[in-house]
């Protein structure tokens, strides 16, 4: 290895800097697989974490486009809570055979509505 080359890799080494997780106004959510999927039902997983906050209220909503809101979209909510983990709701009689849908998971802090990635399932 010539001089520059190590040059190089020695000040990409010190520039890395690890990340720190510090304490939000707002929880986080992420929006899991959709499991046990059919014509009836369908199960929606998804996990709260780093949530230093109460979250005033959370669940899933989910729409046949491509976004779908808390406001506009059939939503679950599953209430408030205090403490992160995963969660999980059975939606039933509400999908059409055949239809692609798109869900999300959310949650709701004071002042903040933050939503999962979106993740896509056709009912059988």
């Amino acid at each position: 290895m010539n001089r520059f080359a190590f040059f190089c890799l020695v000040l990409i080494l010190l520039s890395c800097t690890k990340e720190t997780i510090t304490n939000r106004e707002y929880p986080r959510v992420t929006t899991m697989e959709v499991t046990n999927i059919s014509s009836a039902q369908a199960v929606f997983h998804g996990d709260l974490f780093f949530t230093s906050v109460a979250v005033t209220d959370y669940g899933f909503v989910w729409s046949n486009n491509s976004f779908p809101e808390i406001n506009t979209s059939p939503r679950r909510s599953l209430g408030s809570t205090t403490t992160a983990g995963p969660f999980e709701a059975t939606i039933q009689g509400d999908l059409i055979a055949g239809k692609e849908y798109t869900v999300q998971a959310y949650a709701i802090s004071t002042g903040f509505v933050v939503y999962g990635k979106v993740v896509k399932f056709t009912s059988q």
